[in-house]
């Protein structure tokens, strides 16, 4: 079995992610929010972007297209944080998890996320329109 690098690990998991939602309905929604997010990360840190994040997804059945987008952002991050073994895609959300972490285990999924973002970012603007 050959080694993949994780850059490529991270690209060819980020692309699959986009390839699943592109042609919906909320894609242009989910688009917009991955490009907003590095940014938010930066500027309030991974914890307060998950809360915000989780925050706009709804919680009723009939979710418009914009809380979809949230929320399918959502299980993408934590699809891509449970393949590093940083969360457990099974175990609570998200946010209860991240709250538990230790110092060092929070860099490292932060650092996770926004290097990840970066190909998501590229993916949704080659493949989901505005």
């Amino acid at each position: 079995m050959t080694n993949i690098p994780l850059d490529r690990t991270r690209a060819a998991h980020a692309l699959k992610m986009v390839e699943a939602i592109k042609g919906k309905k909320f894609a242009s929604s989910y688009r917009s929010y991955v490009e907003r997010l590095g940014p938010m990360i930066i500027s309030n840190g991974l914890g307060m972007a998950i809360a915000m994040e989780t925050s706009y997804k709804g919680g009723s059945d009939n979710n418009s297209n914009e809380e979809v987008g949230h929320g399918e952002l959502l299980k993408t991050l934590k699809e891509w944080l449970d393949e590093r073994k940083i969360c457990n895609k099974s175990k609570d959300d998200i946010i209860v998890q991240l709250v538990t972490w230790d110092q060092d285990k929070y860099i490292l999924a932060q650092m996770e996320v926004l290097s990840y973002l970066e190909w998501l970012k590229k993916f949704c603007r080659a493949y989901i329109k505005r």
